[in-house]
C-alpha cells in the first residue's frame, strides 16, 4: 500500500513537470458567447440585464475546429482550409437543460408554435431548442438553412463535443433558439426566450490553378507553349482571383507589345479557354493569404516566341536571384541580431525548463526523505514498545 502510494506521487509529479514545460495540445476556437433576450418570435433582440435568470452563465460553446489558420476580418473569422482539412462546427452543451445553473426551478421548455423570420421559419415546432446552419455559396447565393429541431434533448450532449456540419467553402450563419422556464413563487411561469447566433467563413488557402492543353489534356507549366490552346481550372477554389493578360511581339522580335484589338489584364473564370496565338500571362491571387503567382503561356508555333520566352523567363529569374542576394546581404546585421535574441530566448526557455524540472525533482525528493523518516520513526516508537513490554515482564517475575 505504501509502495503503491509512493509511485502515484511520483506519478503525480512527472505529470506536473509536464505540465509546466509546456506540452501543446491542438487548438479548437471557441466562438465568443453572445446570448440575447428575444420576444417571442426570437427577434428584437436585446443584451442581457443583470436582473436576466440568463445572466453570467452560458448554455454551452460552439467550436470551430479541423482549420490551417485563422483570420478576424471586418469583425467575422475567416477560417483556412488546405487540402486534406476537415473544419467542423460542434456543439458543447455545458447545462443540464431540466435543471440549468444547478438550479431545480430554471429548465429548457418546449416551444410548440416557433417562428424564426431572420432564418424564414414560421409556425413550427422547435421543441427544446431549434439549431439553423445556413450557408451563402461563392455565386452568393443563399441556400435553405438545415434545421435542427429539438436540439438540446435528442442532438447535444452534456460536456461533448457533438458535430453540427462539416464545412466547404462559403460563408456560414449560425442561430440557436431557446425558451426557459424559471418557477417563481407565487407568480405564473413567463416563458423566457434567447437566440445565440454568429456568422464566420472558410476559405481555401491554397492559391492554385491549372492550365490545360485543351486538346492533349496534359498539364501545362510556366514557360510551356502548345499550338491548341488551353483552359483554366480552378481546383474547386472559389474564392481565388484569375486575371489573364495576352501580349504580342513586335515584328523584330526584341521587345513585348500591347496588343491593340485585344483586351489584357481582364478576370478570367473557371473553365475559360483560350486559342488565339499570343503570349499570355495568368496571373492567380488570394487575398486571404496574400498570396499570388504568374505562369507564362505561349500559344503558337513561332520557335523564335518560344526562345524569346524562355530568355525572358531565365533573365526575371536570375533577375529575382540576384535581387534575393542583394536582400540577405542588406539584412545580415539584422540576421546576427536576431539569431542572438533567439540564442538568448532559448537559452531563458532552458533555464526556466531547468529551473522547473529541479524543483519538481526537489519536491519528489522531499516527499521521500518524509516517508522514510515517517516509516523509521514508526519502527523507533514500535521497538521502544517492545523493549518496555519486556522490561515489565522481567520486574514482574522477579516480584515472585
Amino acid at each position: 500500500m505504501k509502495k503503491t502510494r509512493l509511485i502515484l506521487t511520483i506519478i503525480l509529479s512527472l505529470v506536473l513537470i509536464i505540465t509546466s514545460v509546456g506540452i501543446v495540445c491542438a487548438q479548437d476556437h471557441y466562438i465568443e458567447n453572445k446570448v440575447q433576450r428575444t420576444n417571442d418570435e426570437y427577434a428584437e433582440p436585446e443584451e442581457l440585464e443583470s436582473d436576466d435568470p440568463h445572466y453570467g452563465w452560458d448554455l454551452g460553446d460552439f467550436i470551430i475546429s479541423g482549420f490551417t489558420k485563422k483570420k478576424y476580418v471586418n469583425g467575422k473569422w475567416i477560417f483556412l482550409k488546405k487540402v486534406g482539412d476537415k473544419v467542423v462546427l460542434s456543439y458543447k452543451l455545458q447545462q443540464n437543460i431540466n435543471k440549468l445553473h444547478d438550479d431545480e426551478e430554471m429548465k429548457i421548455l418546449k416551444d410548440k408554435n416557433s417562428t424564426d423570420k431572420a432564418m424564414g421559419v414560421e409556425h413550427v415546432n422547435f421543441d427544446r431548442g431549434a439549431l439553423f446552419v445556413r450557408k451563402t455559396n461563392f455565386e452568393n447565393k443563399i441556400e435553405e438553412p438545415v434545421k435542427y429541431f429539438d436540439y438540446l434533448y435528442k442532438k447535444a450532449e452534456v460536456n461533448a463535443n457533438k458535430t453540427v456540419e462539416l464545412c466547404e467553402e462559403g460563408d456560414y450563419e449560425v442561430a440557436l433558439d431557446y425558451a426557459i422556464d424559471k418557477y417563481r413563487f407565487l407568480i405564473p411561469n413567463k416563458k423566457l426566450y434567447y437566440r445565440m447566433n454568429f456568422n464566420f467563413s472558410v476559405r481555401n488557402a491554397n492559391c492554385m490553378a491549372f492550365l490545360f492543353d485543351l486538346k492533349t489534356g496534359s498539364e501545362l507549366i510556366n514557360g510551356s507553349h502548345t499550338e491548341n490552346g488551353f483552359y483554366i481550372d480552378k481546383a474547386n477554389s472559389k474564392y481565388i482571383d484569375v486575371f489573364v493578360k495576352k501580349e504580342t511581339l513586335t515584328d523584330n522580335g526584341s521587345r513585348l507589345e500591347e496588343s491593340k484589338d485585344i483586351r489584357f489584364d481582364v478576370p478570367a473564370k473557371d473553365g475559360d479557354q483560350y486559342k488565339d496565338e499570343g503570349i499570355y500571362t495568368v496571373t492567380v491571387k488570394n487575398d486571404y493569404t496574400k498570396v499570388n503567382f504568374d505562369k507564362v503561356i505561349y500559344v503558337g508555333d513561332n520557335k523564335a516566341v518560344q526562345t524569346f520566352i524562355s530568355k525572358k523567363l531565365a533573365a526575371k529569374k536570375a533577375k529575382e536571384s540576384v535581387k534575393q542576394d542583394e536582400t540577405i546581404n542588406n539584412n545580415s546585421d539584422l540576421k546576427k541580431t536576431n539569431d542572438l535574441k533567439n540564442q538568448k530566448e532559448k537559452k531563458t526557455t532552458f533555464i526556466w525548463m531547468i529551473s522547473a524540472i529541479a524543483a519538481w525533482c526537489i519536491i519528489i525528493l522531499i516527499i521521500i526523505v518524509l516517508i522514510a523518516k515517517r516509516r523509521k520513526r514508526k519502527r523507533v516508537i514500535e521497538d521502544t514498545t517492545f523493549y518496555e513490554d519486556d522490561e515489565e515482564t522481567i520486574e514482574f517475575e522477579e516480584e515472585e
